[in-house]
C-alpha cells in the first residue's frame, strides 16, 4: 500500500491523503488549503493525482480543510461515491454552499485577485455522490474494507479503521476532547499496524474542563459589568454551538443563571443557525447534557438579515456577540471590527486556533492597525484567548487514545500539525517505544502490508 500526503503534511490545513493498493485508488479528506497565502495557493495547484480514476473517497468530516476541495474533485471527473456519516452528509451541505458562496463574493469585489475554485451549482453536483455510513460498520472495496468509528472532534466526525491483507491501518482524522462538551470521547482505539494521527495540539496539554469554563464565563461577565462588548469569532459549525451551551450550562451549574440571562447574547452567522438544526436533529450523536434549551435560550437572539447584523455595530449595549469566521478572514465578523476594535471597552475573545497571517491571529497578537479589506483599523481592544475550546484533543488526550492498543504501532505517522508541536509530539512518542515518520508535502510512504 502507498500514501501521498497531498496535504496536512507539516501544516495544519488541505487535508487530503492518496491511498493506493493492488486493486483501488482512493483520498482519504479532500479539503481546502486555508491559513497563509503559500498554503491558499496550493488550491489551485492540480491534483498530483486523476481525480476520475479514483474508486471512491473517504470523508471524516466536514471542516473545509477536509471537505472543501470535494467539488473540484468532481469538477475534474470523479464520480464514485463519497463515504461520510449521516451527520456530515448535513452538514457538509451547508458548508460547501457557503464556501462556494464567499468565493463568488469575493470574486465580485476583486475579479483581478481571486479565482474560484467552483460554484454553488459544483456543490449541487457534488451532493450527489455522498454516500452514508454509520459508525462501526464495515464496507468492502475491492482489497480493503474499512469502518467509521467516532472521533469525538465535530458532530459526525470519524477516524478511518482501514484492513487490508490482514493488517489495520487507522486513520485518526482530527480527534476530540475525553472531555469535550458537545461531543463524545473518541472511541477507543483497539488495533493498529500502522497509525496515521493528527498532531494540531501534540506540544500543548489544556486547562481543565471546569478551568476552561471559569474563565470563560469570567472573562465574559467582566467585560459586560464594564458596559463593554464581548466579540467572540467563533466557526460556525461546532465552535458557536459550544461556546453558547458552555455560557448557559455554567451559569446554571454556579447559580448565576438569572444574572446570565440579563445579558443579550447575539449569534451572527446564518451558516450556524443552520448548523444548530442539524446539530439538534442529531443529539443522539452527543452528550446527553446537550438540549435544546442549553443552546437556544431565552436571551439569545438571532440576527437572521444583513440589516439585523450592521445595526448591532450601532447597539452599544453590553452584550455578547459570537460571530464568524472563527479565524476573522470572512464571513459577517468582519462587519463589526472595524466597529469594534478601536474601542478600548472592547473585548476580543479568542477560543480557538488562529492560523499564521490569519486576520485573527493578527488581531491575537495585538498587532495594530490590522487592515479589514483596504480599511486601516486600529486593534485597541482587549484581547484574550481563552485556552481549551479547540475540537482538537491536547497531547494527553492523543496520546491516552493510543493507548487502547496493546503495543504500540509498527509505524506511526504524524500529520495535521505544524512544525514545532510534529516535532516535540515526534519526540515525546519515540520516548515511549513509537516508530515516528513526519511525511513532506506530497511524499509518498509505502507501508508493507
Amino acid at each position: 500500500m502507498k500514501i501521498t500526503f497531498n496535504g496536512a503534511a507539516k501544516m495544519v490545513t488541505g487535508s487530503c491523503h492518496f491511498v493506493e493498493t493492488d486493486q483501488k485508488k482512493f483520498l482519504i479528506d479532500c479539503g481546502m488549503f486555508q491559513g497563509s497565502v503559500r498554503e491558499r495557493q496550493l488550491n489551485h495547484e492540480p491534483f498530483q493525482f486523476d481525480p476520475a480514476a479514483l474508486d471512491f473517497v473517504i470523508l471524516t468530516h466536514t471542516h473545509i480543510d477536509h471537505s472543501g476541495r470535494l467539488p473540484l474533485l468532481v469538477k475534474q471527473g470523479f464520480k464514485g461515491k463519497i463515504y461520510m456519516t449521516p451527520p456530515t452528509m448535513d452538514l457538509v451541505e451547508i458548508l460547501l454552499l457557503d464556501s462556494a458562496s464567499i468565493q463568488e463574493q469575493d470574486y465580485q469585489k476583486d475579479p483581478d485577485l481571486v479565482e474560484i475554485l467552483y460554484t454553488e451549482d459544483d456543490v449541487y453536483n457534488t451532493l450527489q455522490y455522498r454516500y452514508p455510513l454509520k459508525y462501526d460498520t464495515w464496507v468492502a472495496e475491492g482489497d480493503v474494507e474499512f469502518q467509521l468509528r467516532d472521533a469525538g472532534h465535530l458532530l459526525g466526525s470519524a477516524y478511518v479503521n482501514l484492513r487490508h491483507k490482514g493488517k489495520t491501518l487507522v486513520f485518526s482524522g482530527d480527534l476530540g476532547h475525553r472531555d469535550g462538551l458537545l461531543q463524545k470521547p473518541p472511541t477507543p482505539l483497539e488495533k493498529a499496524d500502522y497509525l496515521i494521527l493528527e498532531s494540531t495540539y501534540g506540544n500543548r496539554i489544556h486547562q481543565h474542563i471546569d478551568t476552561r469554563l471559569k474563565n470563560l464565563y469570567d472573562e465574559v461577565m467582566a467585560t459586560v459589568a464594564q458596559k463593554g462588548t464581548v466579540i467572540i469569532p467563533a466557526f460556525s459549525v461546532g465552535r458557536t454551538q459550544e461556546i453558547l451551551h458552555a455560557l448557559k450550562t455554567y451559569a446554571a451549574r454556579e447559580g448565576r443563571l438569572g444574572e446570565f440571562e440579563q445579558v443579550p447574547v447575539y449569534m451572527d452567522s446564518p451558516l450556524a443557525l443552520k448548523a444548530t438544526e442539524i446539530y439538534l436533529a442529531y443529539q443522539d450523536y452527543l452528550r446527553d447534557t446537550v438540549t435544546r434549551e442549553s443552546i437556544q435560550f431565552e436571551n439569545l437572539h438571532q440576527a437572521k438579515t444583513m440589516k439585523e447584523s450592521m445595526a448591532l455595530n450601532f447597539n452599544r449595549e453590553p452584550k455578547i456577540l459570537v460571530s464568524a469566521s472563527g479565524m476573522c478572514d470572512a464571513g459577517r465578523i468582519l462587519n463589526h471590527l472595524p466597529a469594534y476594535l478601536p474601542l478600548e471597552t472592547t473585548k476580543m475573545l479568542f477560543v480557538g486556533y488562529q492560523s499564521l497571517e490569519s486576520l485573527g491571529r493578527k488581531i491575537q497578537t495585538r498587532e495594530s492597525p490590522v487592515f479589514i479589506g483596504k480599511e486601516s483599523v486600529p486593534n485597541r481592544a482587549n484581547i484574550v484567548t481563552v485556552e481549551g475550546f479547540s475540537g482538537h484533543g491536547d497531547r494527553d488526550d492523543l496520546y491516552q487514545w493510543t493507548q487502547g492498543l496493546p503495543r504500540p504501532p509498527q509505524r506511526t505517522i504524524l500529520i495535521h500539525g505544524e512544525t514545532d508541536s510534529l516535532e516535540d509530539f515526534k519526540a515525546f512518542l519515540e520516548e515511549r517505544n513509537h516508530q515516528v515518520t513526519l511525511p513532506d508535502y506530497l511524499e509518498t510512504i509505502s507501508l508493507e502490508f
